[in-house]
């Protein structure tokens, strides 16, 4: 079990948690109470449904501040999924300080207020940003959908609340919550606690902003609560992807030539379990922005567990990008530091190369070609044996699904499309 799964069990087991959820409903705890077994800093903190415990998927539980130390936990459905990037990509002009480093996770917000991209996306006229942080929420009431299907009323006076960025212009306020990582969905409480807040203290309509960034993209999608007290009401307004990047088209010829001119290399790192390369991507940014992180600070950092995290740097170390220094610490290899600082194009057809380098991805890219689509699973597992990896039946499946997630994305590569902003 993790360190928060651990500090749940206890948690569940000294004030029989699942038992009073059971009967009325709910359980409130305090901070002191959770504090107890863990630092409510690391035990309460679930972005996405990832980050959570065991015990909560197992049991249908989540749980939401009501005040700066106070939860309730019920049955609650708080998370929404996030959309994947579709449609055309928008190339917009780069704005170019020498100050800024566009890949870095703190500088995500300034690429898009420096460049057009939010007044782009919003219809807007030069927003500016005017607060972020943490501050305390209002004081309001509202309803929740749960799992048994009832509304659950739920009351916050002062719990914590963090923006990432806030914008206004002449007619709107504009509250951003931004990600570096792109997970499977998001909290919905991250954008509907501070707009709560902020409705109350301004005269003008709030709209509501969620961003991912990853490998280029931005990915913006406006949100928006058809019923003011009715948390499960969010629906999405609209989505947008925009980029900096110039040479953005890849081609399967590209990817054929790489694939003729790899050689292949022995490997002593095992076979990884790890399904999504976009988050392999997303590790290899934030090690170059940061240098040597502990297993933990990755965690934070990527907001998944130690375990999950570590499916992402294993990934990377298979295909020669990752390491652990003499503190053992992860940190990037040369190769790494390499791929790290290229742009897009370069950087992407370096990753497939070291793809390609693993005689497995070869015979299993040949395949995909010959039948227009990445080949079956059940395909994978024959051509893992084909190559000498001999494993238990359930670990083969999960690793072919690794190797069917990572012909996906170099097959995406080819499916960008691109729309020129008119001022490019």
């Amino acid at each position: 079990m993790t360190k928060n799964e651990v500090a749940w069990q206890g948690l569940i087991d000294k004030y029989d948690i699942l038992s009073h959820i059971a009967s009325e409903g709910e359980f409130h705890i305090t901070a002191n109470q959770v504090r107890e077994f863990r630092e409510p800093r690391l035990a309460l903190k679930f972005d996405s449904t990832e980050q959570l415990p065991s015990q909560f998927r197992d049991n249908q539980i989540n749980l939401l501040p009501t005040s700066n130390n106070t939860y309730v936990l019920s049955d609650f459905l708080l998370y929404e999924e996030v959309p994947e990037v579709c449609g055309e990509i928008k190339q917009v002009a780069r704005p170019y300080y020498e100050t800024t480093n566009e890949r870095s996770e703190s500088n995500v917000i300034n690429q898009l207020i420096l460049s057009s991209i939010l007044d782009d996306f919003l219809e807007t006229s030069n927003l500016k940003e005017t607060f972020n942080g943490r501050q305390g929420s209002g004081e309001f009431d509202f309803t929740c959908d749960t799992v048994r299907g009832v509304k659950r009323n739920v009351h916050v006076k002062g719990a914590q609340i963090e923006i990432d960025g806030g914008f206004e212009d002449a007619n709107v306020v504009v509250i951003m919550e931004a990600k570096n990582v792109r997970h499977d969905d998001f909290l919905v409480r991250q954008l509907y606690y501070p707009y709560r807040t902020w409705q109350h203290e301004v005269t003008k309509p709030v709209r509501l902003l969620f961003v991912v960034y990853c490998n280029d993209i931005y990915s913006l999608y406006e949100y928006r609560f058809r019923e003011l007290t009715d948390y499960s009401s969010i629906e999405l307004v609209r989505s947008g992807f925009y980029t900096f990047v110039e040479d953005m088209l890849i081609s399967f010829d590209e990817l054929d030539a790489i694939r003729r001119t790899s050689e292949v290399e022995p490997h002593e790192i095992p076979f990884p379990q790890c399904d999504r390369l976009d988050r392999v991507v997303s590790l290899l940014d934030i090690l170059n922005e940061h240098g040597a992180m502990t297993a933990h600070e990755i965690a934070e950092a990527m907001e998944f567990t130690e375990r999950q995290a570590d499916y992402y740097f294993n990934g990377g170390a298979y295909i020669g990008l990752f390491t652990k220094d003499e503190n053992r610490k992860r940190t990037l290899t040369r190769m790494g530091e390499l791929i790290a600082k290229m742009p897009y194009k370069p950087r992407q057809l370096a990753l497939v190369r070291q793809i390609l380098r693993h005689a497995l991805f070869k015979d299993v890219y040949d395949e995909m070609r010959a039948l227009h689509e990445v080949p079956p699973v059940q395909r994978i597992m024959e051509i893992m044996v084909e190559n000498g990896i001999n494993m238990g039946e359930a670990m083969l499946h999960r690793r072919a699904q690794t190797v069917a997630g990572w012909l996906r994305w170099i097959a995406g590569l080819t499916e960008i499309t691109l729309q020129q902003n008119d001022e490019h």
